[in-house]
């Protein structure tokens, strides 16, 4: 036989998110009106309903340049080294890609530094033969990146400064160029094989 759930019925949307407090604990604690435990939903509702609002407003009230005056406060909350003369663009850039290393996941690691490196990227683990030569190299990925980012100094430190903070804490990282390798072979002529 199902319990009666005595919840706060006050109208509004204080009223629906103390309502939906009291269900998500149960009926182990009931909360009809004029208890302590319905004051204390209300109370808690009340708060929640004033800052879903506050955000509301603030979404209504905002204006696209708003994006790019905040730039600063951005980049001062999220440590984002600026380079004088930055592009908007370009710090925009900085803050996503900041804002995506949150985990380490393979797929994060390869939209982050996308971001950063201007093309995709992909990472890679070291063979297993590799490991015993050096075990450590169990713990090391390959980040291959485009050309033109594996060869800029600025963006090559702007994605290992990413990694610092994305990577797990127990792994380290080669970066490699994406370039195509092309090699001869013998009595077939030249540019016959390719890597990359």
């Amino acid at each position: 036989m199902p319990q009666h759930h005595a919840v706060p019925s006050l109208a509004g949307a204080t009223g629906d998110l103390a309502r939906q407090l009291a269900r998500l604990v149960g009926p182990a604690v009931q909360a009809g009106d004029e208890t302590v435990a319905a004051a204390h939903y209300l109370a808690l509702a009340s708060a929640l309903a004033a800052a879903r609002q506050t955000t509301l407003d603030a979404i209504a009230e905002s204006r696209p340049a708003t994006a790019d005056d905040l730039l600063s406060e951005w980049e001062a909350v999220l440590a984002v080294p600026v380079s004088p003369g930055a592009s908007t663009a370009s710090r925009r850039t900085a803050i996503l890609a900041r804002l995506r290393a949150i985990s380490g996941t393979r797929q994060r690691i390869g939209r982050t530094t996308a971001l950063v490196a201007g093309g995709s990227t992909a990472t890679s683990e070291l063979a297993y033969t590799a490991a015993l030569t050096s075990p450590r190299k169990v713990f090391r990925f390959v980040l291959t990146m485009p050309v033109a980012a594996h060869d800029d100094g600025p963006t090559r430190t702007a994605i290992d400064e990413l990694l610092q903070r994305q990577a797990p804490a127990h792994t380290t990282w080669n970066p490699a160029s994406g370039a195509t390798i092309r090699f001869d072979t013998a009595g077939r002529g030249f540019d016959e094989g390719v890597f990359g």
